[in-house]
């Protein structure tokens, strides 16, 4: 006989109660289109949490907390007890902005993490030791789960579910919620935001150059002759201060601005790549799909307008 698995879904204060409510409501579907109540969850506030009596419990959830002063500096004891349950073999779990909380606990070793996109930059620099992927919406990194966005509690509770029930089941309760099922990239939803929030004034005017000149084939020897550093000297301090190398940073801001006009606009994608100083179309379309999960063309069906 299948043992039923308990799950705690911790409401913090400031917690996206979409989240919270959504896990719950999508776990007792799950029980009643399988006809099993294989998910036994409940719903603990802080103090409940805390006050927790049982420690065996399968999945612990840490949604999506909105209040920065919570997920940034999170209760001690609420962190205390995500790690006395993690020592009790709990999967933890985080979604969006739920990661820095899970971090925060001392759990972490060599996992790969996943946030929401925009959060990338801030939990590097509180989490410096620990490699970000927000690439993806979700990683499984065993007994310990990562989804990305502030709606990615769907993903999480899609796998969750899968664990305990047979495809049919997954199967049927995306029919009924008029939703996709299969796994998801976070990539695709992801704006590059340009960040002059560092003190290198020297990669502060690449910056400004490539943000005004990103139509033209910008080479490296351009961004030399700008601001008169050598080569070598110039992408250390570029990798430094935004994280990327001068190439990605001019890819990304193409890339961003070659999603804008085919959100936007119906111009044809041999003009968006022209427009974006490819010459080559091909290699427009290689690097979009690096950058994005999908090509021009599919990201305009997806998100165009009708």
């Amino acid at each position: 006989m299948v043992r039923a698995k308990k799950i705690v879904i911790l409401n913090l204060p400031g917690s996206f109660q979409t989240a919270v409510s959504g896990l719950a409501e999508f776990f007792s579907l799950a029980n009643s289109i399988g006809g099993k109540d294989l998910l036994k969850f409940s719903v603990l506030d802080t103090k409940a949490f805390k006050e927790l009596k049982n420690d065996q419990i399968d999945y612990l959830i840490v949604p999506p907390v909105i209040d920065k002063k919570v997920y940034l500096n999170p209760d001690k004891k609420v962190l205390e007890k995500i790690k006395k349950l993690f020592k009790k073999k709990a999967t933890i779990c985080s979604v969006c902005s739920g990661a820095f909380i899970v971090a925060s606990s001392g759990i972490l070793t060599s996992e790969s993490v996943t946030t929401h996109w925009e959060m990338e930059r801030e939990f590097k620099e509180m989490f410096p030791k620990h490699s970000v992927n927000t690439d993806e919406i979700l990683i499984n990194n065993g007994k310990i789960i990562f989804a990305g966005g502030l709606m990615a509690w769907t993903d999480l509770a899609f796998h969750i579910i899968k664990r305990n029930f047979n495809k049919k089941i997954i199967h049927e309760l995306g029919h009924l919620l008029v939703m996709n099922t299969s796994p998801r990239e976070q990539r695709r939803y992801k704006k590059f935001n340009v960040d002059l929030n560092h003190p290198d004034l020297e990669v502060k005017k690449c910056q400004t150059y490539i943000n005004k000149n990103y139509r033209l084939s910008i080479t490296l020897s351009d961004l030399e002759s700008h601001v008169n550093l050598t080569n070598r000297t110039l992408i250390r301090r570029f990798v430094r201060a935004t994280g990327l190398t001068p190439l990605k940073y001019i890819q990304s801001i193409k890339i961003q601005k070659a999603c804008e006009l085919l959100e936007s606009t119906n111009q044809a994608i041999e003009e968006v790549a022209h427009d974006m100083g490819y010459e080559d179309v091909g290699s427009f379309r290689k690097i979009f799909i690096q950058k994005m999960g999908v090509g021009p063309k599919e990201f305009r069906q997806m998100y165009g307008e009708k």
